[in-house]
Parts: structure tokens; sequence; C-alpha cells
């Protein structure tokens, strides 16, 4: 076996396997993913529709937020890779009370509604549930490469406190109850798949920053080859 001291010591092609073995076999990617995705939680636009999306609604100067996060109410858990497929499983939990925090008349842009039936009813409540799954899709030498991440949704969520209330109307106490609900629904689902993307966004956030050189390479280096590739009697070439 060629006998290499210092991980800078190997061609890009070498470091490349070596990243493989070590987040594959050597390293719990499991609780590396989880404390990279904890940290993208915080991000301040995690829950903003698309940049395309927010200046058709406000302009290309838009300083608007809709949805504001508040980096609260956020549960990962169930973290499990399977090794042999390269997937890894997780489950995340968002308690949308605590979690955001919205602006109605921006809220009400974005969906299209010109108006509510009461002011100050459109406040986010439940608990967003979704199990996640990250394929790696790379080549077997770097299955970092390519991924995909998938999401589908075990819990759902409602942006309207009062819609329950709005349901025990009877169409001839409230004649526009019926078309207020359709219409509520219709946001919610929307937000529902706002949910959806920004969950993805919190995982997909994690695998580009772990895969990247100096976050790869800075782990590496406190390990020798050899000593990684005894350790777990692999020979990736």
């Amino acid at each position: 076996m060629k006998q290499l001291n210092e991980y800078q010591d190997l061609s890009n092609e070498e470091q490349v396997k070596l990243r493989s073995l070590y987040l594959f076999s050597g390293k719990n990617m499991e609780d590396e993913i989880y404390n990279i995705a904890n940290w993208a939680v915080d991000d301040c636009a995690l829950f903003e529709p698309t940049h395309a999306e927010m200046v058709d609604i406000f302009g290309e100067e838009y300083e608007e937020i809709i949805f504001k996060n508040t980096r609260k109410g956020f549960t990962l858990y169930g973290f499990y890779l399977d090794r042999a497929s390269k997937i890894l499983y997780a489950d995340l939990s968002i308690r949308v009370e605590s979690a955001l925090e919205i602006s109605e008349d921006n809220l009400l842009k974005w969906a299209g509604i010109e108006s509510l039936p009461y002011r100050g009813i459109a406040e986010p409540f439940g608990t967003f549930k979704c199990g996640i799954a990250i394929f790696f899709d790379g080549p077997e030498h770097d299955p970092l490469e390519r991924f995909r991440v998938t999401a589908s949704v075990v819990g759902g969520v409602s942006i309207f406190k009062g819609l329950e209330k709005m349901k025990g109307n009877t169409p001839e106490l409230d004649p526009a109850g019926s078309f207020w609900i359709e219409v509520m629904e219709k946001t919610n689902q929307k937000f529902e798949d706002l949910l959806v993307s920004s969950a993805k966004r919190i995982f997909e956030s994690a695998i580009l920053y772990l895969k990247e050189d100096e976050n790869i390479d800075e782990t590496l280096e406190e390990y020798l080859y050899d000593e990684c590739l005894n350790r777990y009697e692999v020979q990736p070439w």
C-alpha cells in the first residue's frame, strides 16, 4: 500500500475517495448533518418564497417580509443513514406559531386575496411534521457529488387560526362562509407547500456546506491517510 503520512500528500482524486470513505464509513454522518441542519435553521429568510416570486409581488427593490423566522419551535430528530443504500432519513417538526411571525397585509398579497372577513384572522397554528430522505446519487467514489432531498408531510398546519370557527357557520347565517373557507384552504395548501420547500432547504444547505472542500479538508487533515484505511479495513482504490 502506498504510504502517505499527510493528507496534503494525496492527489485530488485520492482526496475525494478518502472523503467518501471517511464520511460514509468512518464518521457519524448522522450527527454531522444533524449539527449543520440545526445551524441552517437560523437562516433569516428560511420561510420566504423564492426571490422571483417576491419580485413578482413587490417589485425588484422589495424590502417586504411575509414570514419572519423566529428561530424557535424547531425539532430535528430520527437521523439514520442507510450506508448500503446511501440514503439518510430524518424527521423535522415545526411549531409554526412559535417558529414564524407573519405580516397579514403581505400575506394577502402573496396569497392573492384582496381582503379577509375579519382582521387578525391570519395567525399560524399547529405543528408541521415531515419525513426527510436524502439520496446521495453521486458516483461510488464521491456520493456527495450529487444528492436530492425529498419531504413527505405527516402533520399539517393552518395559517388561519379562526378557520375552524368559520366552518361552524351555516350558509344561512354566513352566506359568504363557504367562499372564505375555500379561499383559506387553498392558502393553507400554499403555506404547507412553502413549509415543505423550507424543510428541504434546511437539509440542502447542510449537505452543500458539508461537501465544501475546506469543511471536509479541515476535518480530514487531523487523520493520517493510512491510519484511516487500516481502521476500517477498506481499500477504495
